[in-house]
């Protein structure tokens, strides 16, 4: 089974640019995930917690269908028994979503007409929302009804979403292993139409759905469908790939490409194929004046209603000044920026009276403070200020931001990361307080939390450590978050010099004993160090892949700090094991040739010198004897 790089699929399309769109893309849940929305991963831990409170763990592993493919559709439906109570949770999963990179980069390439149809499993809107918010001219068309497909033109410039399992709008939406039986006639028709004509790639998607599955291998077994090919991008390890996809690299038309993820991917496409970013982000402002501009909100032509209805009047008259107020900030940027040119080449005369003239610009239209940060995208900002390491004035920006938005909980984290650089602890806990107020945070936030927390316990800041995690468990949190946290709770009292108390003990090995029976090792090797019962560490280092192994030899985690002789030598064994790294004769013989080699170099280089030193010296007698030979001759001498 071959594996190929990004790179071969960006030079593909970057070769044949000049006929695309050539490929048809289908995006599955794996590229929604940066946009904010949970994993299918990341849903079943949720619902086998919820499973579990219901029935037992033991009754959960007798399923017929635990830790299978079908996992997902058929713990959904066990625990929301009709259409509509799935499409409801579905909505609260993806309602705080926004498009991530990778979707910017895809409607631009969708409006430069490098692709044109999406198809997708996701119910989702985030493909058509990039579209509205990030260009000005493109509408795609959306299919999520089996009727409405039936209308669709290939031939068609304007882009297609075609949602194959529904929309998130609709009790319609296919979840259940029933539902996912098959695809209906229509959409199954017009899959069929698009795959004689173009080739696919397909991103984020595990080929767990059997009936887009079996369409696939119907279509590539006849030999005709899929003219440039089907090129099925992967992320992490080939182990990970499902039998149902294995089983499709038989064909020739099939190819999997390695990628570092849907963002990352559609970032170096979009850069290979030499694409600008669209101005709605590379100049916002710049963007919404031309939209403004072709606007007829204020030089309205019918005259009689502005006089009519005096709140349409207001609100024009609202627009009109907030526009003269942005032109007015601007051109008072623009003398600014004049005035300290001039200063530079020394031509500033009249100082005072040039400030004079730029206040009185200042009260033009009434211009004030409480005006500028209503123009400002706050959040964006404090992280730009933050990368920049502007820390005061990214946190000036985040407190901004909550004033109005006290129970976002990306703009309480913006708050807490920069109040932690400035060491500032009354915001700290100001931050902290909030955060308690939340109840319930979404994973991805949970994560970058953990990630203060991890850089707390390495800048050995233990106290700051275990105030965070106290604060963070103490909210609704799913089951695998609840043990990180309890993991670097301990990490900070044992780091301190702290011993665990017996309640504590308890629930760690209580917490290692669960991580065994879900097969989550790497925190179950984060409970085996802090309890010091190293007598699974055999079992749970076999499961760990390669790079978590690193990991343990490179011991860049604060955890590593409590590892102990025994543990230590059982991670060497492990490594010696796969190969990845010598044994200490193995490392004695290598250091001793490498010595030998660098001696015999020495040796070499110095014989080299003597026989160059050497040769000079018969060189230099040798010209002293010609000048001399020389010199004895009239002529010469002349």
């Amino acid at each position: 089974m071959s594996v190929k790089p990004q790179g071969h699929l960006i030079n593909i399309l970057q070769s044949t640019r000049e006929h695309h769109p050539n490929f048809t893309l289908f995006l599955g849940a794996g590229a929604s995930i940066t946009s904010g929305i949970k994993s299918a991963s990341e849903m079943i831990n949720e619902w086998r917690d919820c499973y579990t409170k219901m029935y037992s763990k033991d009754h959960l592993h007798l399923q017929p269908w635990f830790n299978k493919p079908v996992e997902y559709s058929e713990l959904f439906e066990a625990l929301y028994d009709q259409p509509t109570q799935r499409r409801e949770y579905i909505e609260k999963c993806i309602v705080d979503s926004k498009p991530s990179w990778g979707y910017i980069y895809l409607s631009n390439l969708l409006q430069k007409k490098h692709f044109n149809t999406v198809f997708t499993t996701n119910f989702d809107d985030l493909v058509n929302e990039s579209c509205y918010l990030y260009s000005s001219r493109l509408r795609p068309v959306v299919c999520a009804h089996d009727s409405s497909i039936k209308n669709i033109r290939l031939t068609s410039h304007r882009p297609k979403i075609i949602k194959l399992h529904g929309d998130f709008l609709f009790d319609n939406i296919k979840n259940t292993a029933r539902e996912l039986e098959s695809l209906e006639d229509n959409m199954r028709s017009k899959f069929r139409q698009y795959a004689t004509e173009f080739g696919m790639i397909v991103i984020g998607y595990a080929g767990n759905d059997r009936s887009i599955m079996d369409t696939l291998n119907t279509l590539l077994h006849s030999g005709n469908a899929f003219p440039h090919g089907v090129y099925w991008c992967i992320r992490g390890e080939e182990s990970n790939i499902s039998e149902e996809v294995k089983n499709l690299t038989r064909f020739p038309r099939f190819h999997l490409i390695q990628i570092d993820g849907f963002d990352e991917f559609m970032a170096e496409l979009h850069h290979a194929l030499g694409c600008d970013l669209q101005a709605e982000i590379a100049d916002p402002y710049g963007a919404l004046s031309a939209r403004l501009d072709s606007s007829s909100l204020i030089t309205d032509e019918d005259e009689d209603r502005q006089k009519t209805s005096p709140i349409i009047n207001g609100d024009i008259a609202k627009l009109s000044q907030s526009i003269k107020k942005i032109a007015s900030a601007y051109d008072i940027i623009n003398k600014i920026e004049a005035f300290l040119q001039q200063q530079n080449e020394g031509e500033a005369a009249n100082f005072s009276e040039q400030i004079r003239q730029l206040a009185a610009d200042i009260q033009l239209v009434n211009f004030n403070a409480s005006y500028g940060p209503s123009l400002l995208p706050k959040i964006m900002l404090a992280d730009i200020s933050y990368y920049e390491g502007n820390f005061e004035e990214s946190l000036r920006m985040s407190k901004a931001y909550i004033e109005k938005n006290d129970k976002n909980a990306y703009g309480i984290f913006a708050y807490i990361r920069a109040a932690i650089k400035l060491s500032q602890n009354e915001e700290i806990d100001q931050a902290l307080s909030l955060l308690r107020k939340s109840k319930a945070i979404d994973s991805s936030i949970i994560k970058k939390l953990v990630s203060l927390i991890v850089d707390a316990l390495n800048d050995e800041q233990y106290d700051l450590a275990d105030k965070m995690c106290k604060t963070i468990i103490s909210m609704t949190l799913p089951d695998e978050s609840k043990y990180i946290l309890y993991i670097n709770e301990s990490l900070a009292a044992r780091l301190k010099g702290k011993e665990l108390n017996e309640e504590q003990t308890i629930k760690l090995k209580d917490c290692l004993r669960a991580a065994i029976q879900e097969d989550n090792w790497w925190l179950a090797l984060g409970f085996t160090i802090l309890t010091s019962n190293f007598e699974h560490l055999p079992t749970i280092l076999e499961n760990l892949d390669d790079d978590q192994l690193i990991e343990c030899f490179e011991k860049s985690m604060p955890i590593f700090k409590l590892l102990t002789p025994e543990a230590d030598a059982l991670i060497k064994q492990e490594g010696l094991n796969r190969d990845m790294m010598m044994s200490d004769e193995d490392a004695s013989n290598t250091e001793a040739d490498e010595n030998r080699d660098i001696s015999d170099i020495a040796h070499q280089e110095k014989s080299a010198n003597q026989d160059d030193a050497q040769a000079g010296t018969i060189t230099e007698a040798q010209n002293h004897k010609d000048v001399a030979e020389g010199m004895d001759s009239p002529d010469d001498a002349a």
